[in-house]
């Protein structure tokens, strides 16, 4: 028989806003296997504290690999979704959609067994630094040295997606699937900003 604890399966990357496609079909979520075995989340829920919740259901196995990721998105077909390849899709066809990610609000991405919590990630859009980076067209990606469900609560541990996936064409970036990035520049410690930024001061300009 089954049991689960919480921390079994973590919630390492989510794109909430897409390029150039509909974000029910563009959203996606990544989840990791910490443990040495296989964990199948077949009939588990995907919720939020409010009212969106999808009760995961295939016909076989939904397997996150140990040390390994999985991808679960609005669609399944790559020509909708920005080129991905997922293993589960949470909207069917001719059902009403009961799950989405929110990326002009907080939001929240919670994987539940049975009634027990397994992890839970609580988003907010970045104020003044303060908060998660949603950007349009970048994942919310977990830094790699960070692929925990404590870790994951916090917003320093998350950074935009770098890499692009899909046709190049959109520009979506992120690592569905892979191994994340890390968060924080080895050179100086600093967490990576996703695009440079200049500064002049005086006649000397900066770049970072």
């Amino acid at each position: 028989k089954e049991v689960f604890v919480p921390g079994n399966v973590v919630v390492t990357e989510i794109m909430v806003d897409p390029k150039f496609v509909d974000d029910k079909d563009g959203e996606w979520i990544e989840l990791y296997n910490p443990s040495d075995v296989p964990m199948n989340i077949n009939g588990w829920w995907l919720k939020d504290t409010g009212i969106n919740k999808h009760k995961i259901l295939s016909k076989g196995a939904v397997l996150v690999p140990p040390k390994g990721y999985v991808v679960l998105g609005g669609s399944a077909d790559p020509s909708a979704n920005g080129g991905l390849v997922v293993a589960y899709s949470w909207n069917k066809k001719g059902v009403v959609p009961t799950f989405s990610l929110a990326n002009k609000f907080s939001d929240d991405v919670v994987l539940v067994w049975k009634d027990i919590v397994i992890d839970k990630v609580s988003y907010t859009p970045q104020v003044n630094d303060v908060g998660f980076p949603i950007e349009e067209g970048k994942s919310l990606s977990l830094d790699a040295a960070k692929l925990n469900s404590v870790a994951n609560d916090k917003a320093v541990n998350w950074c935009p997606g770098k890499e692009l996936y899909g046709p190049a064409l959109l520009g979506n970036k992120g690592s569905p699937g892979k191994t994340n990035p890390n968060c924080t520049n080895p050179d100086n410690g600093h967490r990576w900003r996703s695009d440079p930024v200049e500064l002049s001061v005086g006649t000397h300009e900066f770049r970072f």
